[in-house]
């Protein structure tokens, strides 16, 4: 095609017709010119398709953490309303006269009320903030998911403290009794009434822990979960 064009030029210059010749000059740079937008054109297309595929794959796995996140907090908001009707079920019996203490921390032994932690799911928005790829997303957006990462670490905290002094009370109980009474049974003893005090009142102190992690765990969980929902409608925005 090159010898083509050269080819027409040096016969437009060799039969003087310099007037010609220079229009055809400017054709040909105008062809240049054009053709040179047109592939500087569809490089741009290309990269912002690349930047869209880029940005709706970031878009879904944002959805998927945010809805992962909020199925896990449901859960444990359940798990801490049950143990909530446990305990208040054990408060009820306890508060009886009739009741032994004996019979108490039998009863508070026997209750499940297992620890749970929360870990959020918002390792796709910690990479894209790391990694500088957060821009993609609009300044609402983020704003959105920066809140939530706010409340996701406050109720990590809360959580991880109230945990921590709920183990201590056990370790303490542990001291005087444990859940199955192992030591006392195997030794065919009956343990004292300042023993079966010390221990009930660890094991009180414990669920009182149990209960202010389930009111935690609903109050921030609950936000999360207002938060996330209103973040899953931006993220619809693109």
């Amino acid at each position: 095609m090159i010898k083509f064009f050269r080819h027409i030029r040096y016969n437009l210059m060799e039969t003087g017709k310099t007037g010609k010749y220079f229009k055809y000059a400017i054709g040909e740079i105008l062809l240049v010119v054009i053709g040179i937008l047109i592939a500087l054109q569809i490089n741009n297309w290309n990269e912002s398709r690349k930047l869209n595929n880029k940005t709706h794959g970031y878009i879904e796995s944002l959805q998927s953490d945010l809805i992962r996140d909020t199925t896990n907090i449901d859960k444990h908001i359940a798990v801490g309303k049950s143990q909530l009707l446990e305990i208040e079920k054990f408060k009820s019996f306890s508060t009886q006269s009739t009741v032994s203490i004996q019979q108490k921390l039998d009863s508070s032994l026997n209750l499940n009320t297992p620890f749970y932690r929360y870990f959020p799911i918002n390792q796709i928005f910690l990479d894209m903030q790391s990694s500088g790829n957060s821009a993609l997303l609009t300044e609402e957006q983020r704003r959105a998911l920066i809140d939530i990462g706010y409340l996701q670490n406050r109720l990590v905290i809360a959580n991880d403290k109230i945990i921590e002094i709920a183990i201590g009370e056990l370790s303490a109980r542990n001291k005087y009794i444990t859940e199955n009474n192992d030591f006392y049974k195997s030794h065919g003893i009956e343990p004292d009434k300042n023993t079966l005090i010390k221990a009930l009142l660890h094991q009180h102190n414990r669920l009182q822990e149990m209960e202010e992690l389930a009111y935690v765990m609903e109050r921030f969980g609950t936000m999360i979960i207002n938060k996330s929902k209103e973040a899953l409608l931006l993220l619809e925005q693109l």
